[in-house]
């Protein structure tokens, strides 16, 4: 299996998109994380619509997962509307025939968690992110081709502020290619490596503009590369104790912004070491949601709009 790459201007329109899809050939993963309307709108196609994540990961982390969808009606103008304000918002899926939405669904869903190149313990895979994709496919292997693309015809990946050009990933499936393994499946050292500095480059950025927007004036005497690295330092924190979701981390980031570092156990906060030694959910509520319930009790103040 090859891929080729093409990125001529208007090499593909919106008007070729809808023909995609009303020809019933067109999906798109959309990432919800930043973006709150896209659960709704997914629930609202029905069968046409699934969240990537399952069971309480879906319940509890819809609105920051990934959602496969067959984009029409209210969907289609809402991702419309997210590629002029969400460079990450996702990408669209053309298939070389009608498929129903389900049939799609769990060859997705074998993505989300991968393995790393050592070790047996699985990590969230922001694969949906096309900021990535053009690292990840071009560092793959004709096995790991065949694995992630199975029998797509086209990746589409809409113009974003910087770049008014559609980029379109046309998939050559004429080469043998050997048995791709099962899932969960496990990216190689070289894949990794190209991947992780970008993927941790494009969430510090991300949370950092988060952290403008909801602090407003009061970060404005902080520089980028400072706020970055009080990023980093606390997203390795929130990792030590226990949080793997994203938004479990940005929220302790938060917390760390407003509170300090060390807050968790220098006494700011005198309830958030029973909090964290606690059970992960408690009147069914997270560890997370609870001590940021404690922190807002304590200073709303320092929270800003975040």
């Amino acid at each position: 299996m090859a891929l080729s790459y093409t990125n001529i201007p208007d090499h593909v329109s919106w008007d070729d998109l809808a023909s995609l899809r009303d020809e019933g050939r067109l999906f798109a993963l959309v990432d919800a994380c930043g973006n709150k309307d896209v659960p709704g709108h997914a629930a609202d196609l029905k069968e046409d619509g699934f969240c990537l994540y399952e069971e309480l990961a879906e319940d509890y982390y819809n609105t920051e997962a990934p959602h496969l969808v067959r984009p029409k009606d209210e969907m289609w103008e809402h991702i419309v509307s997210l590629t002029q304000s969400d460079d990450a918002w996702g990408f669209f899926l053309e298939t070389s025939d009608r498929v129903a939405t389900s049939h799609l669904v769990q060859h997705w869903r074998n993505w989300v968690n991968v393995y790393p190149p050592k070790g047996n313990t699985t990590v969230l895979f922001r694969f949906y992110d096309p900021r990535l994709l053009e690292t990840f496919l071009s560092s793959m292997t004709p096995e790991m081709a065949q694995a992630f693309c199975g029998d797509l015809g086209a990746f589409h990946i809409a113009p974003n502020s910087k770049d008014k050009r559609f980029y379109t990933y046309r998939i050559n499936h004429t080469e043998e290619t050997g048995i791709a393994s099962l899932p969960p499946y496990r990216v190689g050292a070289r894949q990794f490596e190209a991947l992780r500095g970008k993927q941790t480059e494009l969430r510090h950025e991300r949370i950092l503009d988060f952290l403008r927007k909801g602090f407003g004036e009061k970060l404005t005497d902080r520089g980028d590369k400072d706020l970055l690295a009080l990023v980093a330092r606390s997203e390795k924190t929130a990792k030590k104790l226990g949080f793997e979701m994203e938004r479990d981390k940005v929220k302790f980031i938060v917390l760390t912004t407003a509170f300090g570092e060390g807050f968790h156990e220098n006494g700011v906060l005198p309830e958030a070491k029973s909090i964290l030694s606690g059970p992960d959910f408690m009147s069914g509520q997270s560890k997370i949601e609870r001590l940021t319930q404690v922190a807002r009790r304590k200073d709303a103040s320092r929270l800003g709009a975040a």
